[in-house]
């Protein structure tokens, strides 16, 4: 062979030969591999085992044995572009910018594949924490160099070109090509290697669209419509080659065939890749050999498939196409020129438009189908829809032929006129019960929907789930969405965002499920058609009357246009009040149509129902005695359906009691009717009295059940009955009730005669409603006493979640089912007496099996219920005056309440949870009285002490909270927030309830007035609104003021706003009027805050001028300054008896004043809170709360100064507190976008703990490991390392900042820079100062003891290293040679050399003994902020700022031997492990990082949750690293193998169960398939944690082999931040620590409870 194609130049070739190289590829046919995107983390490993097997026939074919990386081709060398989409993007700058093989491109994929595309926050789409994932994994799996330096390569002579081809979100019409080559066409943003490989990745559904350049443009790389690149890679070339350079071959590599189980959106994108791969075949037919398409047909329709069952069907699918890969080796070798580029451009650039828009018909239909799929989350009723089951299951009709003709004509008009005004959009049909309203309906929906006119349909029923007002919203939407894509686009968009919404209430769902997307997709049609929704009985739902004044004020505010509702229902008094609203509205009062007309109707049912069994003169008699009710008719006629089968006796006497009801003094009617079909069923001799009161009992029961049930629960909840019994009263009474089967439920044919029924107040009928509930009530107590029971539906294992569970009334049955859902119901129907008798019975219910109730209410799907039931019955508790029994039973619900509201926002659910997270892990009544019995559960050792476990609720918000009050009822909360909008929400559920939209810049402050009538907000707009509270809506909009309102007030009487502004001025206004009445001024530097005194006759107000001003309000008149502070005054509030004013400001105090004397009370200080942004009196005037730029709220005791409580839960600083008007609650509001609501009373009453208040700088072990020394501004202090108590602290002096401190090897003195230029020397046990070192001309910020304790190190900001004898405390030598401050000194292990590093990048080694320079170490390009050396001597860690890496060095040669990368902020500290094998360190980043120090891998991350670690160190045995932050927490992690850092392997079945023995030592119980053997030894190989907790509170175990990531326990935000890792916490807080030893989870689960314990 004259010339070798493939091989790239070896290293060394010189420039010259790389240019030849490039001229040669200018010369031969080019050769094109193109890899297809898709989703990542499924099938395209199969990608690379193509590429691998291509890549191995040709070195088989150039005779080259598989011996050495050097003689193995890579992809880079053998093709001459490279082509990639999504994953195949990634996997072209593999084989190009770092010249990877296929086998290191294999083995970083599966690497990816297994911290990326497996872990929990890619699979639950947490983008942010995704994205987080992705980076950090990239620096660790590849070279930060490469990484970090540009994609366009600079090297021109550059064999192989990559094109990378991606899209731009918002604008798909035309890719986007990102290449590693100049290009004249390039119009794309300048990146860098990450980027390209990070957008690449980016997908809609996992990542956000990814940002470069300025202006900011957005690209997506998987999940575009450009999928497969093949079509741009040619035109590529045709522009960077020229047309005439001949084309070999073009490999196009896909990511999996379309399989039908695959997930949509990857069905979709591989369904693009398809189409297109098609059409270049059929381009590229007649021209053999150029097109290679290879892609796995079978096999991979399974996306949860990982890399090696992927690897395994692609080798299946291998050695079926063996004739094509050696076709494919040879032209790979020959590189024949089978065509020019020119005529391969011409084959994809003639593809039709109209094409195109075919080949992505199907994509559209299957986004549809995802759509369809975030859908389900919408709780909708299946018994609403006039064609669901449930209208043969209560007997639901149609008008008989030429019946209701011209109420059906009238309507169907209305419905398909276009042209009518928007406010005739709603028809209302209403008429006293039996009028025909629903027949009607049903008519009309048929009709409709038969023109095409019907978009929904809800019937409601008080027998069916249609009759609960939370399903009616959801189901018309999902409705909607079927018949409209635009709304199902918007709908679905919604509940992407916002998916609490689909669980709001009523009005809340109005307006986010139908009205808002309604009216989005509305504005985007060009073409509008008229569709219909019908709503049948609305008084029949519950929150009826509410939905149809929603309708109408949308209606009337133009809003649903091209939307009409078709309404029936009753006149009942509330719906006819809202009707009245209607302006010109259409309607029908069905009892005021034409007597006439409705009696020829019924005339005409009746005849074709009766004909030929009755002659005509007696249907008449029957059309009459109708009386206009067709209720009537329809009933008649089921009576007298059995009449065949009565002998002529039977039949004579049956209708003369029908046709003559007046002969036995019976009332004509429909009443009259029912008691006549009564008597027949109940009345008989053969019964008697007995049969009678049986057969009466069951009647009653099945009209006061809360749903249609069947009879064999009616019999269990009825004494003394049995099934028989009741079926047979059903057939009795077949013309009013009806079930389909003997187990079915049973229905009432008409809401008329169970009204009836139930309104019986005397006769033989007389029906007593509170006794039948009380029986009901007490039969459905009993069962749950005697059914609930623990792991109710036998759950087997814990990790299995709700939705994968079995129908739980499968297990559970429908008898203990409907008595968990409606005890409570029945119970509140009880008159006051029986209530009482009944309450020893629920004591005892809610005390032994209150938990097993909840259990059964989760899995049935009511466990919201459950919450709303024990608040209730709390409160029930206190009006039946039972506290002095049960006052432990009242605390007991109301933790249940706490208790549910934390389980509902588990997510996923998994009722296992409640048992091993929330019950042992919670505190109070419910810990002590639930947790009888159970054993092998996690357990509390200790708890944060900051009250974090007070809060109630945490609302989180998308924007900035600036302002939160109680409404004056406590029952809601006011926010403004910096989206311009007020929130109104809900107090104890968080949803929202309203917005206020109004103003537009962001609001600074709401006030809500006294009388709870009205809300004011004041905005940096300028203006001041006030709203009606009730409605929402804007009713006055004051203007005045010319800067931002910084704070408003209502006056006690709340016809008065105060407010405050930039503008330096105070204004009092008229809230009923909007009217000025004062300005006042008196500040020169602006206002910040105002407050009204609680007699409403003076205004106090604070500013930028420190000082405080007390103003009339009548004469505007200034009454009394306070102050000066020593600050800017940012918040101010009245005690309650208006003696005494609290004020905030920017120097970290709060202050309490006597108003009428000006003096200064108290000063409330920590010295640690920074700026004061809120204080509130409580209504009781004993505390103060303050919130400030400290992220926790602290409570004061007003008088004493005393601090009560500190509460944590914010992530940032706290800007507005304020307690709920009874003074139990308080809310805050947050930088960190969220609100919280705190309990008072359960907030922790501090200890007194020790601990830094500033940040922690230095760590260090003692030698025998058993003390910490850890060094703040604020002091030295010593903690004992095994318990974390604090044994010592140092203080140099008031003022004297603490830099670093270090202990001797002997443990006995530790020593400490300070920012005066002196070392101190301290007694360790002592704590006295033994030696004081003076000497530098600057701030002292390293120190550092030789091994054997006689010298003392220490470098400084006068850039000099000196030392010292460390027993006389003299100067031994001064060590000059750094031209900035040194950062970090350190001996080495034998003492003869000294490290120092510093801010001029670099590091020294100096000989101890002469002072001489030994080494200079260059590399960072950034301060070294920390430098060590290793154990043994022979290797120096550093640690730097700007590159945020981490370094490893040869003292000896003084070259650098690794460089770790990793961490995403600076390095601050680096510690060797005791054998140095092992290097930590510890960044701004928050992490602590463990490394492999022989061969430079990273091993581990630790995350601190701080927002920087300052210090780490290992202790002397190698088993423990302390870290120390700038939250001022010491923290100690275990990196023992005991503990919980192990991988498992040798097995590779899934883990099913898990159980943490006291040694805690991991043991898996796993389920062979079989015939095969399960290797059950388990090496425990440190470094790689197999348990670690997720920022939603999962706490988690994944294993490698097992391929699968168990949920082992769920932690309330009370115990969070959690670290399995971690051993210990020193901070003034406290830490959570949880001890898992003997616990037990996965499928032995169920051994945590015996019962009887």
């Amino acid at each position: 062979m004259s010339e070798l194609w493939v091989g790239a130049p070896h290293q060394g070739v010189q420039q010259d030969t790389e240019k030849k190289a490039r001229k040669a590829i200018n010369s031969r046919p080019i050769c094109v591999l193109t890899l297809d995107g898709g989703i990542p983390g499924t099938t395209e490993s199969s990608q690379l085992v193509i590429v691998k097997q291509l890549v191995y026939n040709l070195q088989f074919r150039l005779g080259e044995e598989d011996g050495g990386e050097h003689t193995k081709p890579r992809p880079c060398d053998v093709f001459d572009y490279i082509a990639g989409s999504g994953m195949g993007g990634v996997f072209a700058i593999l084989f190009d910018s770092f010249e990877y093989h296929v086998e290191q491109a294999l083995e970083f994929y599966c690497k990816l594949h297994e911290r990326v595309f497996l872990s929990s926050h890619w699979k639950d789409k947490e983008k942010h924490e995704a994205k987080k994932i992705l980076e950090e994994t990239l620096f660790d799996l590849l070279p930060a160099d490469i990484l970090n330096s540009p994609f366009i390569k600079r090297n021109e002579g550059s064999k192989c070109r990559t094109l990378i081809c991606t899209s731009n979100p918002h604008n798909n019409a035309h890719p986007r090509l990102f290449r590693t080559y100049a290009s004249r066409q390039s119009t794309t943003p300048a990146c860098t290697v990450l980027d390209a490989l990070v957008l690449s990745i980016v997908d809609s559904d996992h990542l956000d669209p990814y940002s470069l350049g300025q202006p900011v443009e957005y690209f997506v790389g998987s999940g575009h419509r450009f999928s497969n690149p093949t079509a741009h890679a040619l035109r590529e070339i045709s522009i960077m080659e020229g047309n005439d350079i001949p084309l070999s071959c073009i490999v196009s590599i896909g990511a999996g065939h379309p399989g039908a189980l695959m997930a949509e959106n990857s069905r979709a994108i591989i369904s693009d890749c398809e189409r297109e791969e098609d059409d270049l075949c059929r381009r590229c037919a007649g021209t053999e050999g150029l097109y290679f398409r290879l892609n796995v047909q079978q096999g991979l329709q399974f996306p949860t498939y990982g890399p090696s069952e992927v690897v395994t069907h692609t080798h299946q699918y291998l050695e079926g196409i063996g004739d094509t890969i050696d076709d494919l080796g040879e032209n790979l070798l020959e590189r024949p020129g089978r065509l020019s580029i020119s005529t391969a451009v011409a084959f994809v650039q003639d593809i039709s438009l109209s094409e195109r828009k075919d080949m992505y018909k199907d994509v559209k239909s299957l986004k549809n189908i995802k759509t369809m799929s975030i859908l389900e989350l919408l709780e909708i009723s299946n018994d609403a829809p006039y064609t669901s089951a449930a209208a043969n299951k209560v007997q639901r009709r149609q008008c008989t032929v030429n019946t209701r003709v011209k109420i059906i004509q009238e309507i169907y008009s209305w419905a398909q006129n276009s042209g009518l005004s928007p406010v005739t959009s709603l028809f209302w049909i209403y008429g006293l019960a039996g009028t025909g309203k629903t027949t009607i309906l049903q008519t009309l929906c048929e009709v409709l929907d038969n023109a095409g006119l019907l978009a929904s349909s809800y019937f409601c029923s008080i027998q069916l789930d249609s009759k609960e007002s939370k399903r009616i919203v959801p189901t018309i939407a999902r409705h909607l969405a079927r018949h409209n894509s635009m709304f199902s686009q918007h709908l679905a968009s919604q509940l992407q965002a916002h998916p609490d919404c689909a669980y709001a209430q009523l009005p809340l769902q109005f307006r986010d499920l139908l009205c808002g997307p309604w009216n989005a997709a509305y504005l985007k049609e060009t073409e509008h058609s008229q569709c219909v929704v019908a709503i049948d009985a609305l008084d029949e739902c519950d929150q009826g009357d509410e939905f149809l004044g929603l309708i109408l004020d949308a209606i009337n505010n133009g809003a649903l246009q091209g939307l009409k509702f078709l309404v029936t229902s009753r006149p009942v008094p509330t719906i006819v009040e809202r009707a009245r609203t209607m302006q010109h509205g259409p309607q029908i009062a069905l009892h005021e149509v034409s007597k006439e007309e409705v009696h020829d109707d019924i005339g005409r049912f009746l005849d074709e129902q009766l004909h030929g069994k009755l002659d005509p003169a007696q249907i008449r008699v029957l059309t009459d005695r109708s009386d206009g009710l067709f209720i009537f008719a329809s009933t008649l006629v089921k009576h007298l359906l059995p009449f065949e089968d009565l002998s002529r006796s039977e039949r004579t006497r049956l209708l003369e009691q029908i046709l003559n009801p007046a002969h036995q003094g019976e009332k004509v009617g429909l009443d009259a009717l029912y008691k006549h079909i009564l008597n027949g069923a109940l009345c008989s001799k053969q019964l008697g009295l007995e049969g009678f009161d049986r057969r009466l009992r069951i009647l009653q029961t099945i009209t006061s059940t809360a749903e249609p049930t069947s009879a064999q629960v009616v019999a269990k909840l009825v004494p003394g009955i049995t099934v028989a019994d009741v079926m047979r009263l059903v057939k009795s009474l077949h013309s009013v009730l009806f079930s389909a089967t003997a187990d079915g439920p049973i229905y009432v044919v008409h809401a008329s005669f169970q009204e009836f029924v139930n309104s019986q107040s005397d006769g033989p009928f007389k029906s007593n409603v509170p006794y039948i509930h009380a029986t009901l009530g007490q039969s459905c107590i009993s069962y749950l006493q005697e059914g609930l029971r623990f792991n109710i539906c036998d759950i087997k294992s814990s990790f299995t979640p709700d939705e994968d569970l079995d129908p739980p009334i499968l297990t559970i049955g429908p008898l203990l089912a409907y008595a968990c859902q409606h005890w409570w119901g029945h119970y509140k129907r009880c008159n006051r007496d029986k209530q009482k008798a009944m309450s020893s019975a629920i004591h005892r219910l809610i005390k032994e099996k209150g938990l097993f109730w909840i259990e059964a209410m989760s899995l049935l799907g009511h466990v919201r219920d459950c919450r709303d039931i024990f608040t209730e019955f709390a409160s029930a508790s206190t009006s039946l005056h039972l506290l002095s029994r049960s006052n432990s039973v009242q605390l007991l619900a109301l933790e249940a309440g706490a208790l549910i509201t934390l389980f509902i926002s588990m997510s996923p659910k998994i009722t296992s949870q409640l048992y091993l997270s929330l019950l042992p892990l919670w505190e109070g009544q419910i810990f002590s009285c639930w947790r009888i019995g159970f054993q092998h559960v996690p357990q509390v050792i200790s708890r944060r002490i900051d009250g974090v476990d007070s809060c109630q609720l945490c609302i989180s918000t998308p924007s900035l909270v600036n302002s939160v009050v109680f409404s004056s009822d406590s029952k809601q909360i006011i926010c403004g927030t910096s989206y311009n909008i007020v929130q109104i929400l809900d107090a104890e559920s968080g949803q929202e309830l309203r917005q206020l939209i109004g103003h537009t810049e962001p609001v600074n402050c709401v006030a809500s007035s006294p009388d709870g009538k009205q809300i004011t907000s004041g905005s940096d707009d300028t203006t001041i609104r006030i709203w009606d509270a009730s409605s929402g809506e804007q009713v006055r909009h004051l203007n005045g003021h010319t800067g931002s309102v910084q704070s408003v007030a209502f006056s006690i009487d709340s016809l008065q706003v105060v407010s405050s502004s930039a503008d330096s001025t105070v204004r009092i206004w008229s809230a009923n009027s909007g009217i000025q009445l004062y300005q006042l001024k008196g500040h020169p530097g602006g206002f910040q805050v105002t407050a009204f005194s609680p007699d409403g006759k003076r205004v106090a107000s604070g500013s930028y001028d420190k000082i405080m001003i007390i103003w009339d309000i009548k004469s505007g008149k200034e009454l009394r300054r306070l102050g000066p502070r020593d600050g800017c005054v940012r918040t101010i509030a009245f005690s309650p008896n208006g003696k005494r004013l609290a004020s905030g400001s920017d120097d970290g105090t709060v202050r309490i004043w006597d108003i009428k004397s000006g003096k200064q009370l108290r000063q409330l200080d920590r010295g640690d809170l920074g700026n004061i942004y809120s204080v509130a009196f409580s209504p009781n005037g004993k505390r103060v709360a303050c919130g400030s730029r400290k992220d926790c709220l602290i409570i004061w005791d007003a008088k004493s100064g005393k601090q009560l409580h500190q509460l944590h839960g914010h992530d940032q600083g706290i800007y507005s507190v304020n307690f709920s008007p009874d003074g139990k609650r308080i809310a805050s509001g947050s930088l960190d976008k969220s609100m919280r609501i705190w309990n008072t009373k359960s907030g922790h009453q501090l200890q007194q703990l020790n601990g830094h208040s500033h940040f922690v700088d230095l760590v260090s072990f003692s030698s025998d490991g058993k003390h910490l020394a850890s060094s703040a501004s604020d002091a030295v202090r010593i903690w004992d390392a095994h318990s974390g108590v604090q044994l010592r602290q140092f203080y140099r002096h008031e003022y004297n900042k603490v830099q670093r401190a270090a202990f001797s090897p002997d443990g006995k003195r530790v020593a400490s820079g300070y920012e005066d230029r002196t070392v101190g020397i301290w007694d360790a046990k002592s704590g006295k100062q033994l030696r004081k070192l003076s000497g530098h001309d600057s701030r002292v910020l390293a120190v550092s003891f030789s091994p054997h304790g006689e010298r003392l190190i220490s470098g400084s900001h006068d850039r000099t290293v000196r030392i010292w004898d460390a027993n006389s405390g003299k100067q031994l030598c001064q060590l000059n040679g750094h031209t900035l401050e040194v950062m970090s000194v350190s001996f080495s292990p034998d003492g003869m050399k000294i490290l120092s590093g510093s801010a001029d990048k670099s590091m020294i080694v100096w000989d101890a003994r002469s002072g001489n320079q030994l080494h200079r170490l260059n590399g960072h390009y950034g301060c070294i902020l920390s430098a060590i050396f290793s154990p043994d001597g022979n290797q120096v860690a550093s640690g730097s700022e700007q590159d945020k890496t981490v370094r490893i060095w040869d003292v000896t040669s003084g070259k650098q031997l690794h460089q770790l990368s990793g961490h995403r902020s600076s390095v601050r500290s680096v510690a060797f492990s005791p054998s140095g094998k092992l290097l930590a360190s510890g960044s701004e980043d928050g992490t602590v990082r463990l490394w492999d120090a022989i061969f430079g891998k990273g091993l581990h991350n630790f995350d601190a949750k701080d927002p920087c670690v300052t210090s780490v160190a290992f202790s002397p045995d190698g088993y423990q690293i302390a870290s120390g932050s700038w939250g001022g927490t010491i923290r100690i992690w275990n990196v023992e193998p005991s503990e919980f850092f192990c991988r498992i392997y040798g097995v590779v079945e899934p883990v099913t169960s898990v159980k943490f023995f006291p040694q805690d030592l991991p043991s898996l119980n796993t389920q062979a398939t079989p015939n095969r053997s399960i290797s059950r030894s388990l090496s425990l190989i440190p470094t790689t944690t197999s348990v670690f907790t997720y920022d939603d509170g999962w706490v988690v175990t994944s294993y490698e082999r097992a391929g699968a990531e168990h949920k082992l326990l769920w932690l309330p935000p009370a115990l969070r931040p959690f670290h399995p890792e971690v051993h210990h916490v020193m901070s003034k807080g406290g830490f959570n620590k949880i001890d898992l030893s003997g616990c037990i989870f996965g499928e032995g689960w169920s051994k945590i409870y015996r019962s009887g314990s």
